[in-house]
């Protein structure tokens, strides 16, 4: 449209620089279209093109508001003309018009042409925003603002030119007083006006005919036969009138009953289309309610509920399973502030944030987030949702579905603190140690008042409580107690077996009710006992316990059963590798110690100024010193292997008798003296004194 007005406006301005008339006049011998109509056209034009381009320039909005200002400037001086009777001498301001030098008015365009540009040009001025601001208003409500003002402004001045076009079909002569609008003028102004209503069609009135919904889909199949019926029939009654075929009465007539019968086939046709759409949707509906139904089945076996928060009055409705998610008996719709309220502390302003945060950039909403009851009771649940725009470019509802998942989620939270707690000892050297930090960590964890590893002696029907993690004021439990002092005969064997005892309130189980005595002197009212079983022998159990009555969950009692089995092993490999560490540092030491005896007795083998040898049960030389050998007359190498008869035999009926008695007897011969001749000298007899 705005390429239309600017391209017509310069091809006039042309003809009449050059003074061609096809140019000037559309139709040779036709009325021409004004010096003043071709500029106003120009501006008008460009202020159309600036409007519509988007993202638009402060400097752009600008020049098109100053073009679309004086296309007003011009059209309401021209106005002022034909009403005061003023010659402002702007009509033939650039070129003379000799065609209507004989009227009142030469050079001046139509007084409804003047009209025509004060509405357009009020129309672009209406519309300063260039960006597409999202509608919050559902199609069939129309809010009166500048857009609308604007629209309607656009929608007269289309009226105008199509009342024009309808005169030239109709051959209606204008009076001698004004000039009539040019005819390629009145199809200019059309082409304006539907592009000014389509400049922000999306808002004001022309939204009820854009929409996609019937009643646009209706408008618009309307809006033809609107326009072109009533003229085209009217055109060809005046013809057959021209034509002195009929009166003006029967022409009245023939205009009505047609007027009537075009009216009732497209209200047929309508009617037929609305039928076909309206047996489509109850069709739709149809498989919508089956859809629902089978949603409702997959729901109910899934555990969900269903919820829907609308963005505007910040209501949420939800359905039965959504409440009793919530611990809530009848509360089907409440304020998106009161479910606020229902969510945990620490997860409330992430969820608000969430919700927030896919309404505005229109995404995927999936938290997870704890919810907390009226008795404190603590829930986790999985909500998920999108956001629905259903008839406007607004975001309206946000749907979703909601289940719990606390179970799911405390046995994630559970494995996890059992993986990151075997990170955390796995580098723990001493075992003691290692049993204290996993139990004081599982104290923190499952927030209990204490925890203690009993150590069970079953034979002595006892138990030993080395240390044990307790709230800061608590005394410590540690010491030796008797077992059958607080669990009777039923709960001892549960737990030889390898059950867990749980017990919610000590006042409320009976088993207990001749034991409570001990239980109030120890501050305990509820407990946790988780026996560990290693080699078929009740070795220990875990023990946690509360100042206060608690419901032990499942995944708690499940957590205490895993912790034992896992960190227990944990602890013992550990316990096992501190003895075998112990074991080697003793050995290494001992070793030690014989090498360095071994060390002293070489030296006193190699240095000592008397005879010293090692002989076999052959009673063979395995070693000898120097000064032996030099006593025997041998070297020290011929002593090795050999027997004493084989060197002395001379002597050996003497010496092999006494080392056999040792050997047998075990019994040491200490000081003896003994007599004989060395073979080097058989002359001389030589005494000794040995041991043996």
């Amino acid at each position: 449209a705005s390429t239309i007005a600017i391209v017509t406006g310069l091809l006039v301005l042309i003809g009449w620089q050059l003074d061609i008339a096809v140019l000037k006049s559309a139709i040779p011998g036709m009325v021409s279209m004004k010096v003043n109509t071709a500029i106003c056209f120009v501006l008008v034009g460009v202020a159309l093109r600036l409007k519509a381009h988007q993202p638009q320039s402060a400097r752009g909005e600008r020049i098109a508001n100053g073009c679309a200002t004086g296309t007003i400037v011009i059209a309401l001086l021209t106005i002022c003309e034909y009403l005061f009777g003023w010659q402002l001498g702007i009509d033939e301001l650039w070129f003379r018009d000799l065609e209507t030098s004989g009227t009142v008015a030469p050079g001046r365009m139509a007084i409804d042409t003047a009209v025509s540009f004060c509405l357009t040009g009020t129309a672009l001025l209406q519309i300063n925003s260039p960006e597409r601001r999202l509608s919050t208003q559902p199609p069939h409500q129309v809010r009166v603002d500048e857009i609308t003002i604007a629209q309607i402004l656009a929608a007269v001045a289309g009226l105008m030119a199509v009342q024009a076009i309808v005169s030239y079909a109709y051959n209606v002569r204008p009076s001698a007083m004004m000039t009539s609008m040019a005819l390629h003028t009145t199809l200019t102004f059309a082409a304006l006006s539907a592009g000014i209503l389509g400049l922000r069609s999306d808002r004001g009135f022309m939204r009820s005919i854009t929409t996609d919904l019937m009643g646009g889909q209706s408008a618009r199949r309307f809006i033809p036969a609107a326009i072109l019926a009533p003229a085209i029939v009217g055109w060809l009654i005046l013809r057959g009138l021209q034509a002195n075929l009929y009166d003006v009465n029967v022409a009245l007539s023939l205009m009505s009953i047609s007027l009537t019968a075009i009216w009732l086939g497209q209200i047929r046709i309508n009617a037929g289309i609305l039928n076909r759409i309206d047996y489509d949707r109850v069709r739709a509906a149809t498989r919508m309610r089956a859809s629902r139904e089978r949603l409702e089945l997959a729901l109910r076996a899934a555990q969900q509920g269903i919820w829907d928060v609308d963005t505007q009055s910040q209501i949420l409705t939800w359905d039965e399973r959504c409440q009793a998610i919530f611990g809530l008996s009848s509360a089907p719709v409440v304020t998106f502030a009161q479910a606020l309220d229902l969510i945990h502390p620490d997860d409330r302003q992430q969820v608000a944030d969430a919700v927030q945060s896919a309404i505005r950039e229109d995404r995927e909403y999936v938290q997870e987030h704890r919810i907390i009851y009226a008795d404190g009771t603590v829930r986790w649940v999985l909500a998920r949702g999108r956001v629905d725009r259903y008839s406007t470019d607004a975001p309206e509802r946000l749907l979703g579905t909601m289940m719990d998942i606390t179970d799911r989620k405390y046995a994630e939270l559970n494995e996890r603190f059992l993986n990151q707690l075997t990170r955390r000892l796995r580098p723990l050297a001493d075992a003691d140690e290692m049993q204290w930090v996993a139990v004081s960590s599982l104290a923190e964890y499952l927030h209990v008042d204490r925890a203690t590893w009993f150590a069970v002696d079953w034979a002595q029907r006892l138990g030993t409580i080395d240390r044990d993690w307790h709230r800061e004021g608590l005394n410590s439990h540690a010491g030796v107690y008797a077992i059958g002092d607080f669990l009777p005969p039923t709960l001892q064997v549960a737990l030889f077996a390898g059950e867990s005892v749980v017990v919610a309130d000590v006042n409320a189980e009976p088993l207990l009710a001749p034991y409570r005595a001990t239980y109030q002197q120890l501050g305990i009212v509820a407990f946790a006992n988780v026996p560990c079983i290693f080699e078929e022998r009740w070795v220990a159990t875990l023990n946690v316990n509360s100042l206060n009555v608690r419901a032990w969950r499942d995944d708690e009692v499940a957590l205490m059963q895993a912790f034992v089995a896992q960190i227990w092993s944990l602890i013992e490999q550990t316990r096992s590798a501190q003895a075998l560490r112990v074991e080697e540092e003793r050995t290494r030491s001992a070793q030690a110690i014989v090498e360095q005896q071994l060390g002293e007795i070489e030296a006193i083998y190699r240095s000592a100024p008397v005879g010293l040898c090692f002989i076999n049960t052959d009673l063979q030389f395995v070693r000898i010193n120097e000064h032996l050998a030099q006593i025997n007359g041998l070297p020290v190498a011929a002593h090795i292997g050999r027997t004493p008869s084989e060197l002395f035999p001379g002597a050996a009926e003497t010496i092999e008798p006494l080392y056999r008695q040792v050997i047998e007897s075990g019994e040491p011969i200490v000081n003896l003296e003994l007599s004989a001749s060395h073979p080097d000298r058989p002359d001389v007899l030589r005494h000794w004194l040995v041991c043996y």
